[in-house]
């Protein structure tokens, strides 16, 4: 099988189409699993890049979309409900929540995706 080869730059890219405002609300094109994870299998690929391209994906796979569930389920009354502002900007501060919660625990799935990006 004939796998083309991504570099970590393309795998970012696509990482950070997928954070835009329009994927966030699920307007744009689903993008197969391949074409996210990368397949980076170029030479200079550092260990960090693909770490942090590895980060950036499990950021946005699995903890984004949970932080989104979990922030719609709020059923709090006016005075604590979130205000118009927050409900705008809730998916910014989603994603940034989520990538700093995968830099700073040690998580086997991204060591994994990491040394898969560089095989």
């Amino acid at each position: 099988m004939n796998v083309p080869a991504f570099d970590i730059k393309d795998v970012m890219g696509v990482v950070n189409e997928l954070s835009s405002p329009a994927a966030l609300r699920g307007d744009d094109t689903q993008r197969s699993f391949r074409d996210v994870l990368g397949i980076a299998r170029t030479a200079g690929n550092t260990e960090a890049d693909a770490r942090d391209a590895a980060e950036q994906f499990v950021a946005k796979t699995f903890l984004e979309p949970l932080m989104k569930s979990v922030r719609e389920s709020n059923q709090a009354a006016p005075p604590f409900a979130p205000t118009q502002a927050e409900k705008q900007f809730r998916a910014f501060a989603d994603a940034q929540l989520a990538v700093e919660i995968v830099k700073r625990s040690d998580m086997p799935i991204v060591d994994r995706l990491a040394r898969d990006l560089l095989a």
